[in-house]
Parts: C-alpha cells; structure tokens; sequence
C-alpha cells in the first residue's frame, strides 16, 4: 500500500514535469537566449528520476516505470549535451 505522503509527492513531481515542460515550449521560440531553461528541465528531470526509482524500490509500483525513468534520464543526458555545445557555440 501506497502511504498518502507518496502518492502526494508524485503528484507533486507529474505537475512539476508538466510545467517544466511547457517552460521547454516556451523556450523553443529562442533558445538561445533561453538556453537555461533546458538546463532546468534537466535538472527538474533528475530529481524525479531520483524520487521515482525511491518509491519503486520501497512501494513495489508498477515496474515499467523504470522505462519511463530511463527515458527521463537519457533526456537529461540530451538537455545537457544540447546546453553545452549552445553555450560553446556562442562564447
């Protein structure tokens, strides 16, 4: 059984992707300029992917979850590259 506290956090985290992701729409229009944003998504991602892994090992949730995490961090791993070489690109 899921404790309320849990079921509360992801909630908390699905909104929170939500929003970062519309953030990540937003930023599409000039990225460039916006290119923090990206990172923020990224870092928005890991956290999740941290909290998520956290209750699938203690709460024994669905296990294609782990999917889901995995395609969450892979992101991240495409945010990151993508700031990086913006940032190199107009130094």
């Amino acid at each position: 059984m899921i404790e309320p506290v849990v079921g509360y956090l992801w909630a908390v985290c699905l909104i929170a992707l939500f929003l970062v992701g519309m953030l990540l729409i937003y930023a599409s229009r000039n990225i460039a300029d916006r290119i923090e944003i990206a990172l923020f998504n990224g870092i928005v991602r890991v956290i999740w992917a941290i909290i998520a892994v956290f209750s699938l090992v203690n709460y024994d949730l669905l296990r294609f979850l782990y999917v889901i995490v995995t395609v969450d961090l892979v992101l991240v791993v495409v945010y990151g590259y993508y700031y990086y070489a913006v940032k190199k690109q107009y130094e």
